[in-house]
């Protein structure tokens, strides 16, 4: 449903997530997808914000293809100081030599819309993370590129 949403809203950025998770988009394509989305934004703090991931990518791989993370159970779902629900994800392409794993994360709930986060925790053994994120947030996993 929100994927439809996104298709509707944002065509291109729906389509560069959909290229990801086909592996027909590496990060510098994805890259040149943020700069125009920057050049095309009159929102500053968005420019901002897709500014510094451009930069923040330089020499990052994807893990993963983008996943939309939706809370099932608003009953049991409890958001943190920041607003964000704090969840475990299953990563199964971890590997131990893996460094410096971070999400890209867009939210429409979040003023800035786009970011690169740090888990809250990494456990390579089990191949999970901890992190923080807003309902209905798409986030890709990405580490340096080996």
């Amino acid at each position: 449903e929100s994927f439809k949403e996104l298709q509707t809203e944002l065509p291109e950025v729906a389509d560069a997530f959909a290229k990801v998770n086909e592996g027909k988009m590496e990060v510098e394509e994805f890259k040149d997808v943020l700069k125009t989305l920057a050049d095309e934004t009159t929102d500053e703090t968005v420019k901002a914000a897709l500014e510094e991931l451009v930069e923040k990518l330089e020499g990052k791989e994807f893990v993963t293809g983008f996943d939309e993370y939706k809370v099932i159970d608003s009953d049991k779902a409890e958001k943190n100081a920041d607003g964000k629900y704090e969840v475990e994800i299953s990563v199964p392409s971890i590997t131990d030599t893996m460094e410096n794993i971070q999400l890209v994360v867009y939210s429409k709930e979040d003023a800035k819309k786009w970011q690169i986060v740090d888990p809250i925790s990494v456990d390579k053994e089990n191949k999970t993370l901890e992190v923080a994120l807003d309902d209905g947030a798409f986030f890709t996993v990405v580490a340096d590129a080996e």
